[in-house]
């Protein structure tokens, strides 16, 4: 009788892609499942409850609620009794047993190796038993994960490559494998001298504890030294910390950074970042350090360039680590068209990829640049500069809605008589296109944007519509409107009304027939030209010229 089942988990990390049309496909007749050609000539008989696509020339089928793998002829290779089946990487495949709760490793050969619990041998650390956890990669290894509940990394004929050492291997979609291990420490205690007129808090770090009540100060220390404490008579109290640390793993097993950062972040396809102690460096995914571990905050990059801070300045670092704008101003924010945006004592202002100050940094507030325009704040108006930083359209509107698009800004004022905000469209020469009387502007779709007036009493709305030029297209009269999709608007002139359909020129047009995804369209993508479709009966296969696999 089997001691412990233990919770078994099992990761297939990629997923099969076919390479070519399959010459098989699953078929379905009723409820039972076979096989026919892409011309629904049938090969193999439907004969159970479910079928699976063949791969490297095996296919797993479902009878009786057990799984089990045939080859193209229909002849069963691997027997019926599995609960499970993953997808085959590399031509292996993960099966578990259900009694007694078991993993093995099959292949597309038939062969089947052991990696599960026995129900008289108890658990085992060799390789063909005790394995509660057994994860496939992409590059021919496999995570296992032992009695003790560590992990490490073996071939498939069972060579070790990174022992079992690890809480947890992950891995990337670029194939490099994150590692975890864990360093528990103990709490040890002593009595120390405290002086009455001081204050004393108890800070947040575990190192340094202090309770003034009891007058101890609590310090972290690690099973060693605990173990040396107690030989030299020291008391230590028996609670326990974990604390979690990460490294890298190429996709062969190579240990590139070994598990003793805080934290590791990939950034990109090459680059990272590792943490530790609270400080942060810049390394390849092959584990070459870029910088020294000395940087507070390193952020993603953007056209090259990554903001970065020491202490409480900032800057902008390459992807080369160096330090291309020098930590010198209170916040940066990322580049954006060619532009990046920082803080100084004075205010924000913007900066050139090659770190030279555009214009004054006076602004309580900007936004990036474009169309060469950028919106700045001072004094909780907005206006607009241009890229040598003069203000080209003056500091008179209350808020920015749209960006210039087109060479058209939506803008928001006070209103002049009541409360709240009027709405107005400018160009970029900060001529006003749409008055500010607007009581709103929706952002331009499809070159059109929809504006909106209330009546004085504010119990009615009407709505219109205008192109980048500030031209009503569509005059501001309909009580219902949506907007331009495929060039067309419906539009309502009142509750009782009909919808109507309007171009971009506002003549009345019929609509265009809504188009509705086809069937396959609609189909999950199996990857090999052929989606799944769920039906009331079940589900059944379709290819891209619409022929179906299903029989109801």
């Amino acid at each position: 009788m089997i001691r412990q089942i233990l919770a078994i988990f099992i990761l297939v990390t990629s997923i099969a892609v076919y390479a070519q049309e399959p010459q098989l496909i699953p078929y379905r007749k009723g409820k039972l499942w076979g096989y026919s050609t892409p011309d629904k000539k049938m090969v193999i008989q439907p004969k159970w409850q479910e079928t699976t696509f063949f791969v490297d020339g095996v296919a797993a089928v479902k009878q009786d609620n057990k799984w089990g793998l045939i080859n193209e002829e229909g002849k069963e290779i691997i027997p019926i009794q599995y609960e499970y089946i993953s997808n085959f990487v590399n031509g292996y495949a993960v099966a578990r047993l259900p009694v007694p709760n078991s993993l093995q490793l099959i292949n597309v050969k038939g062969e089947i190796k052991e990696y599960g619990i026995q129900a008289s041998g108890g658990l085992d650390t060799e390789l063909d038993g005790g394995y509660s956890s057994l994860s496939l990669y992409k590059s021919g290894l496999m995570a296992l994960r032992n009695k003790d509940r560590k992990y490490g990394l073996t071939t498939i004929d069972g060579k070790e490559v990174l022992p079992f050492q690890y809480e947890s291997i992950r891995e990337m979609e670029n194939g490099y494998l994150l590692t975890e291990s864990e360093v528990v420490y103990a709490y040890k205690t002593k009595i120390i001298k405290l002086d009455p007129k001081m204050h004393y808090a108890r800070h947040r770090q575990p190192e340094k504890l202090i309770d003034t009540k009891n007058k101890t100060i609590t310090v972290m220390i690690t099973k060693e030294e605990q173990k040396l404490l107690e030989a030299y008579g020291y008391s230590t109290e028996a609670s326990q910390k974990g604390v979690k640390y990460e490294g890298l793993v190429s996709p062969n097993g190579e240990v590139i950074l070994p598990a003793i950062y805080d934290r590791i972040n990939k950034l990109n396809e090459n680059l990272m970042t590792i943490e530790k102690d609270r400080k942060i460096g810049l390394v390849t995914v092959k584990g070459e350090q870029i910088t020294l571990l000395k940087y507070s905050s390193i952020g993603e990059f953007s056209e090259g360039l990554a903001t970065f801070s020491i202490g409480d300045k900032y800057g902008y670092m390459n992807e080369k680590g160096e330090e291309v704008i020098p930590a010198k101003y209170l916040r940066t924010g990322r580049l954006v068209n060619g532009y990046g945006f920082a803080e100084k004592e004075t205010g924000w202002g913007f900066l050139s990829k090659e770190g030279e100050e555009i214009g004054s940094f006076e602004y309580s507030s900007v936004r990036p640049f474009s169309e060469g325009l950028a919106a700045v704040e001072k004094r909780y108006l907005v206006g607009y500069i241009n890229e040598q930083g003069e203000e080209v359209i003056p500091l008179i509107y209350k808020q920015e809605i749209q960006p210039f698009t087109s060479g058209a800004a939506i803008m928001a004022k006070d209103a002049v008589i009541g409360r709240g905000q009027v709405y107005g469209i400018i160009d970029k020469k900060g001529n006003t296109i749409v008055p500010f009387r607007m009581n709103e502007i929706k952002e331009f779709h499809e070159g059109m944007a929809r504006v909106m007036l209330r009546t004085p009493q504010g119990n009615k709305k009407f709505y219109g519509f205008v192109d980048s030029t500030g031209n009503k297209v569509i005059p501001i009269k309909y009580e219902q409107a949506g907007q331009f999709e495929n060039g067309q608007i419906y539009v309502k002139e009142n509750r009782n009304s009909s919808a109507v359909f309007l171009n971009k020129e506002g003549k009345e047009v019929e609509p265009l027939p809504e188009k509705r995804k086809t069937l396959y369209e609609t189909g999950e993508d199996m990857g090999n030209g052929y989606v799944k479709i769920y039906k009331r009966a079940g589900y059944g296969y379709m290819n891209h010229q619409k022929v179906r696999y299903y029989e109801d």
